[in-house]
């Protein structure tokens, strides 16, 4: 602060703060805006996952609603198909039924004579009713008999056992009486006897006459397997679609498990690890504290028993120092009635004393101050010269500092002559360059040696005067 008060005020240094303060607001503002929008990423990935979450429960759910509904449609479909075969037993039970209701209305109000008999089977006797002519009446039913053999030989064959015989056939045959009735118009009666006006009484073999009701059992059956085989189709191809489902389902959740696994399993090693370190340095912190402790209780309990070593040493210290203080009060009582009349007569032999000495003093004192004067004098003189041998030891000086920067310059010139020479011994001998040298050696011995000296007696003399001012 004291450096930026001590600067002088000048817009370019005004200039120079305010572009620092507006760079300063930008950067501060930059950091805001990116932390704003950390913010607004966190809040988005997290409404995000909660979104997901949302979706795969409400996927779920839908899944267990669809798999729900495939279910109701399956029992709705076997509903269905009972109520085909319920359809199917009440159409078959109808035929019969109707066939019932025909028999029942031929033997009521016969219009024609009508044989009727099981499968298989023939009638082993016959009752003829005979007309006019019996003969003629006679011949025609043996005739209509054969015929009508015939034909259920013929309309067995195809739809009955085709291992009966028609011997066979003929002893199985049941009984049946017709009575007598008006020939059919659509029956083979011959000519003779239509003219004549005899009545025909015509049997007719009829097949199987369950065989249409098989047949649409059968055909009924038929369907309702068909279906029900549609249907464990369907069912199985839905089971298979919702087994590779679930199976890709759980392979998917087994991965994000997994990868869940795997984040949380480095989460408890991290947390791990960092839980035996704060154990560790818990621990020492511990064993420091409980050192620290230990080592306070023990310091407090020596404290303790220094306290009380020293309490009774100091009761013992007060004991003795009382009883000493009443032996000294009575010593001391006599002992001062004593000093007081050493002290009076010692006071007489002070005031004499002092009266001579008082005379010695003012004696001494004119004596001091006429030293004192000379010494002075003395002392005055002895700074001038001081200051004198200053001046004269200062150009004493320069002048020793001039020698020996002539003496550097001569060696110099020395060590120029000592190179020529060896150049030049290089070419004429040794001899020479050695001779030269010495000489040159021995004077500049001789010149450093008497600049030493003279260095010793300027420094001895100084000290001279040192010692003397000292000693005045």
């Amino acid at each position: 602060m004291s450096t930026a008060e001590s600067l002088p005020l000048s817009h370019s240094l005004l200039n120079y703060y305010r572009a620092r303060i507006e760079e300063f607001e930008a950067e501060r503002a930059l950091l805001i805006r990116k932390i704003e929008q950390c913010d607004v990423s966190h809040e988005v990935m997290h409404r995000t996952q909660w979104e997901s979450r949302k979706k795969a429960e409400e996927i779920e759910s839908l899944q267990r609603a669809l798999n729900e509904a495939h279910l109701y449609v399956y029992d709705e479909r076997q509903q269905l198909l009972q109520v085909y075969a319920e359809n199917d037993e009440m159409r078959v039970q109808e035929l019969e039924d109707r066939r019932k209701i025909k028999q029942l209305l031929a033997l009521t109000k016969p219009v024609a004579s009508e044989v009727t008999y099981m499968p298989g089977r023939e009638p082993v006797r016959m009752r003829r009713f005979l007309g006019a002519d019996a003969d003629v009446e006679a011949a025609d039913a043996t005739d209509g008999a054969g015929a009508g053999t015939g034909a259920s030989d013929e309309n067995n064959k195809p739809m009955g056992s085709s291992t009966w015989s028609a011997a066979a056939e003929s002893r199985k045959a049941p009984h049946v009486e017709a009575p007598p009735r008006a020939p059919h118009p659509g029956s083979a009666v011959p000519p003779g006897a239509r003219k004549s006006g005899v009545r025909v009484l015509r049997t007719v073999y009829m097949p199987n006459d369950e065989n249409d009701t098989l047949l649409l059992t059968i055909e009924t059956l038929r369907a309702q397997v068909a279906e029900r085989d549609q249907l464990l189709a369907e069912t199985k191809a839905a089971y298979k679609e919702d087994r590779a489902r679930l199976l890709e389902e759980a392979e998917v959740r087994r991965l994000h498990d997994a990868a869940k696994i795997d984040e949380l399993l480095k989460a408890n090693a991290s947390l791990q690890a960092l839980l035996t370190a704060n154990t560790k340095e818990y621990l020492t912190f511990r064993h420091n504290a409980q050192m620290t402790q230990r080592l306070m209780k023990e310091d407090n309990e020596a404290l303790l028993d220094a306290n009380k070593r020293l309490r009774y040493e100091a009761q013992d210290a007060n004991s003795r120092a009382r009883l000493e203080s009443k032996v000294a009060a009575k010593s001391a009582s006599a002992a001062g009635k004593e000093v007081a009349a050493q002290l009076r007569a010692t006071a007489k032999a002070a005031k004499a004393a002092a009266a001579k000495a008082e005379a010695a003093r003012s004696a001494d004192a004119e004596a001091s101050s006429a030293k004192i004067k000379a010494l002075t004098e003395r002392v005055n003189m002895l700074s001038n010269e001081l200051g004198r041998e200053s001046k004269r030891w200062a150009l004493e000086k320069e002048g020793y500092v001039n020698q020996v920067q002539q003496l550097k310059d001569e060696l110099a010139r020395s060590q120029a002559t000592l190179w020529r020479v060896q150049a030049e011994a290089a070419g004429n001998g040794a001899d020479d360059y050695e001779l030269e040298v010495l000489n040159a050696a021995l004077a500049t011995a001789g010149r450093s040696k008497a600049v030493v000296g003279g260095l010793n007696r300027l420094k001895a003399r100084v000290r001279a005067m040192e010692a003397a001012a000292a000693d005045q």
